[in-house]
């Protein structure tokens, strides 16, 4: 007989301690939590915002852009006559329907203005025409209730900027009825800037302006403007050397520009007896800084 002290496992399961359950389900609650937080991402169904140049604020260059800082001249013909009014001359005395005669070639849009006004400055008369350039023929038609009434005929161009690029005019009489008397026209330009040459560069600092001028009244009026229309300089320019109904203009400016700039050189004459502008000449230049 083998002794009684002999172990033997116990094989009949009893009820668990309160404690061993407790301590089995913390580890096996932790054990899968573990499993989760090992397990990779799932990826997303709509991809991730890329960080590109414009969402930033920033605007890539293309190839095509231009330079802010890169200018181009407008084309512009130095013609000294631009504007040639070749009937009637200045002092003539007219009825309606004046005939306008004239040599011209139009502005940057194709256009001409044709104005007719009075010595107090009302506007009589007024015809935008597209013109191909050339001799023009034009019938412009007034009426006055007061004759004879001093006026003055104008015809002018605008450049691609709406400055004016070329202007003539001629003092008239408007006469309501009789026998017109037209007086010969002088084709000749009134005013021709000589230095600087039209499309020049030139630095910042001082700025010589010369030029003639025929038969004008004093004094011219000298202007520099941007081609956003903004006049830098404006100034009386007063003529000396006349001889024989020629006469020399000339003038120094001073210029600080931060950056290459165009502007126009605008020289503008005036009437003696009625108001307005008579005759004008008009260049481009660069200023560089």
């Amino acid at each position: 007989m083998r002794s009684s002290n002999v172990w033997a496992p116990n094989l009949k399961c009893g009820p668990r301690s309160p404690k061993v359950s407790t301590l089995w389900l913390l580890t096996a609650f932790s054990l899968l939590f573990l499993a989760g937080c090992a397990a990779p991402p799932e990826a997303s169904s709509s991809p991730l915002p890329t960080h590109t140049a414009e969402s930033a604020g920033v605007i890539s260059p293309s190839a095509s852009a231009t330079p802010p800082n890169a200018t181009e001249i407008a084309e512009y013909s130095n013609n000294t006559i631009d504007i040639a009014i070749l009937s009637p001359g200045s002092g003539s005395q007219v009825t309606s329907p004046i005939i306008l005669q004239a040599q011209l070639e139009p502005g940057s849009d194709g256009q001409v203005h044709i104005e007719l006004s009075d010595a107090a400055g009302r506007l009589l008369a007024r015809q935008i025409l597209k013109f191909a350039g050339g001799e023009l023929q034009l019938t412009v038609p007034f009426e006055i209730s007061r004759p004879p009434l001093p006026a003055r005929l104008t015809a002018r161009t605008l450049d691609a900027y709406g400055r004016v690029q070329a202007l003539r005019s001629v003092e008239l009489v408007l006469l309501a009825e009789g026998d017109a008397s037209l007086l010969p026209a002088s084709a000749e330009p009134a005013l021709h800037i000589e230095q600087p040459a039209a499309g020049q560069s030139v630095p910042s600092g001082e700025l010589t302006i010369r030029g003639i001028a025929y038969g004008t009244a004093q004094p011219l009026s000298l202007q520099l403007i941007t081609r956003e229309g903004r006049i830098l300089v404006a100034r009386d320019v007063y003529l000396h050397d006349a001889r024989d109904g020629k006469a020399r203009f000339e003038t120094t400016l001073t210029l600080t520009l931060q950056e290459p700039t165009w502007l126009q050189i605008a020289v503008t004459a005036f009437g003696r007896q009625v108001p307005g502008a008579s005759s004008f000449d008009g260049i481009e230049v660069l200023v560089l800084p």
